[in-house]
């Protein structure tokens, strides 16, 4: 059973990319809104929180500064990514997005007394040269990567990074507890956001929430809490947390490239291939 589960959480972890893709790519040549996209996602992971916490009903309201600014960081790497998988290889928008787990290891070598472990160093390496590789795209004409692409895959970086850090933090100073209502609080907030941004921006008409698009957003944000709740079921399971967090994060990465290769046939050079490996190599290693 626990083997059954490890496999469902990779194929929740890799939902979220592959539901945004179908969003983007089918749909009015990739200008569906981002604005409604964002919202019903959020909204969706809100209202599951939201069971979850009552079932849990723990909380403390002295948490919220902390559920601020995840949400902030959460929106931010929300748009970056959506916007980014538009106009970018999915493949690589996904890396780089897993890739902000480097930033967890640093933050807390500064500042929760986290020792930087042999793995670490070993991931920070492999990061340098999967990104060296991947981002290469040879000495043709016209080969380099738009400066928006790079610029929402730094949004979505940077934002995925803060949401690990604060999520983190969050738990070190509450020895562990108030997870479902920190989410619950975040998802709210975020939520909220959401719906501001989506009404306010332009051309958003009330069509497009009965469209054919709402199911996408809906199921990923589904997904994505399902994905939490069985890296905790598995947490509690006889699997070893160092075969847990890799396979999760490595797995989801190697089934949205395939996915990205097959369905929306992305080319990528065979250094970029290289690339996509050691970036794995470098999850795992950050993971363990």
């Amino acid at each position: 059973m626990p083997y059954l589960m490890l496999i469902i959480g990779v194929l929740s972890v890799s939902s979220s990319t592959v539901l945004c893709s179908l969003y983007n790519r089918n749909n009015d040549e990739g200008k569906a809104p981002t604005s409604f996209y964002n919202m019903a996602y959020v909204c969706c992971g809100f209202l599951c929180w939201m069971i979850i916490f009552f079932i849990n009903g723990t909380y403390d309201w002295d948490i919220w500064w902390y559920a601020l600014i995840f949400a902030v960081c959460y929106t931010a790497c929300n748009y970056g990514f959506i916007e980014a998988i538009k106009t970018g290889v999915i493949a690589f928008t996904n890396l780089l997005l897993q890739l902000s787990f480097i930033c967890v290891p640093i933050w807390g070598f500064f500042f929760w007394d986290t020792k930087f472990t042999l793995f670490v160093w070993i991931g920070l390496a492999l990061v340098a040269s999967s990104l060296a590789l991947c981002l290469y795209r040879g000495k043709e004409n016209g080969s380099k990567y738009s400066w928006k692409w790079l610029l929402c895959s730094l949004i979505a970086f940077v934002g995925n990074a803060g949401c690990s850090i604060i999520q983190r933090t969050q738990q070190i100073n509450y020895n562990g507890q108030y997870g479902a209502f920190f989410m619950t609080l975040s998802m709210g907030i975020s939520s909220v956001i959401g719906i501001v941004i989506c009404f306010q921006s332009k051309g958003f008409e009330a069509k497009q929430i009965l469209s054919k698009k709402w199911h996408f957003p809906v199921l990923a944000g589904g997904f994505n809490v399902l994905q939490h709740l069985i890296i905790i079921y598995l947490i509690s399971s006889p699997l070893s947390p160092s075969l847990i967090y890799p396979s999760t994060a490595v797995g989801g990465l190697i089934v949205t490239t395939i996915f990205s290769t097959i369905v929306f046939k992305e080319k990528m050079r065979w250094w970029q291939w290289v690339g996509v490996v050691l970036g794995a190599a470098a999850i795992g290693a950050l993971t363990l």
